[in-house]
Order: C-alpha cells, then structure tokens, then sequence
C-alpha cells in the first residue's frame, strides 16, 4: 500500500489535523514539521506532494500505538521494523486499536469483507508459516475504511453525548 494512503487513513481515523498529527509522530522519538507532514497527506497530483518513506509510516505506526495504548515505562520509543509489508501494518493497527479477532471480523464485514476464523489468523502468521497469508492492498484498504468509519461514529456519538 501506498504509505501516503496510509498516513491519510490515520489522520482521518484520528480525526487530527497535520498539527496533531506531528504531536503524535514526535511519540515515535522523531520530529517533523506540520508543513512536511502535510506534504506527505497529499494525492500524488497535488502541489507540494512529498512522497511518504517508508521509515516515516513505520515510525507513524510507533507513535500511534503510544499514542492510544501509552508508553512503556522507562522504555524508549521503539525502533521502526522495515520493511514494512500490509500484513506488518495490520498487526501495528490492531495493537493500537486493542482489536480482538470480533472487532476484526466486525471491521471486515461492515465493509462487506467476510473473513473466515482462519482467514484472520493466517494474516498474522510469520511469513515463513506455510499457513501465512498475504494482506493485500484492497484488504487493507477495506480494514482502513473500516477503522476510520468506526472512529468518526464513535467520535461523533462522545460529541453528542457531551452536548448540551
């Protein structure tokens, strides 16, 4: 998957402008500049666009689970595990989100992705695993979607709550 997509997918998820999108990236040990992280938010068309690395998606993916898990005590921030492969991104995405396999299969399925029990499993194998299989980039764009229309209900649904 494009990584440009992907930070995309996370800021919408987040519901964060570039700024707090770059408060969350600093969680990763790395600093960059509102204006940069824009430029990598962009459609390859668009002016300014800056091509994501992989390293900075990876790093993003650090910071995101600090961001919504905490940090470890006394830990330093974790290094970026590259290269970073869908099934990779994932994995980063469920740890973030404390996903069981239900809420998975939930995200799945309200995009219209049915996955079956050892479907799920064998995208978190070790490639080695003769049972491992592969996460395209539509499966994880389906995931994505999923995740960022959860995120924007859930977040709508606290806002209305805490509304007069």
């Amino acid at each position: 998957m494009n990584h440009n997509e992907l930070m995309r997918n996370l800021r919408r998820a987040l519901a964060v402008n570039e700024h707090g999108l770059a408060e969350i990236y600093a969680l990763s040990g790395e600093s960059m500049d509102p204006e940069g992280l824009k430029n990598r938010l962009k459609q390859s068309n668009e002016s300014g666009y800056v091509e994501c690395e992989e390293a900075t998606a990876a790093r993003m993916l650090e910071a995101l689970i600090i961001h919504l898990r905490g940090a470890r005590e006394g830990a330093e921030p974790p290094q970026p595990q590259l290269p970073l492969s869908n099934n990779h991104i994932l994995k980063k995405l469920r740890i973030a989100y404390d996903l069981k396999d239900e809420d998975m299969h939930r995200l799945f399925a309200t995009e219209g992705k049915e996955l079956g029990k050892q479907q799920l499993k064998s995208l978190f194998r070790k490639p080695d695993n003769k049972n491992y299989l592969p996460c395209s980039d539509k499966l994880l764009r389906v995931f994505l979607k999923g995740l960022v229309n959860e995120a924007r209900a859930k977040l709508e649904a606290d806002s209305n709550q805490s509304a007069p």
